[in-house]
């Protein structure tokens, strides 16, 4: 993966007529991956590299606002849009309260869609926690190690959580945990 190409956006939404012309949409910005349900969706969020997620919150196998949930307790911080049909604002609360940064109802439009993905990314973006060792860029957040040619590398959580605390603060010595 590099860099200078598109961001990749993991999109889950099982409409099979709607999650096309989604990834569509959005196909000039971003390289879309299309998960099908809560399940793929979450292997894929958990195991990829992705800059911003959209997810249907209607999906079979997990709802969408438990997949949200899911990945921040597994410490995935990638900018999530909830793009659901529930519109009503206790549905919208509990979206943004199990993690999402926004949450957009369907019917949408697509030029609106592109602009609250270009914010969520931007805000997301801007995180001060990257962390420079040597010639890489460290995200804790995304757990994903750049190098400067553009080359990522996917780190598991325990790996960035070790790696961001040593990058943290490199003059501290750390004792070893027995």
């Amino acid at each position: 993966m590099h860099t200078n190409e598109r961001p990749q956006l993991l999109l889950v939404e099982d409409d099979p007529v709607l999650g096309p012309l989604i990834a569509e949409l959005l196909a000039a910005d971003y390289r879309v991956t299309l998960a099908p349900d809560g399940q793929a969706g979450l292997h894929l969020g958990l195991t990829g590299t992705w800059e911003v997620m959209v997810i249907d919150r209607g999906l079979p196998g997990m709802d969408g606002v438990e997949l949200v949930r899911a990945m921040r307790r597994q410490g995935i911080a990638t900018p999530a849009l909830i793009l659901t049909a529930l519109g009503a604002t206790v549905e919208k609360i509990e979206g943004l309260d199990a993690g999402a940064n926004d949450y957009m109802t369907k019917p949408f439009d697509a030029g609106e869609l592109r602009a609250r993905l270009r914010a969520i990314s931007r805000i997301y973006a801007a995180s001060p926690n990257v962390f420079t060792i040597g010639d890489w860029d460290l995200d804790p957040a995304t757990r994903t190690m750049r190098s400067p040619y553009g080359d990522h590398v996917s780190l598991t959580a325990k790996e960035a959580e070790l790696l961001g605390l040593l990058a943290g603060d490199p003059d501290r010595v750390l004792p070893a945990r027995r």
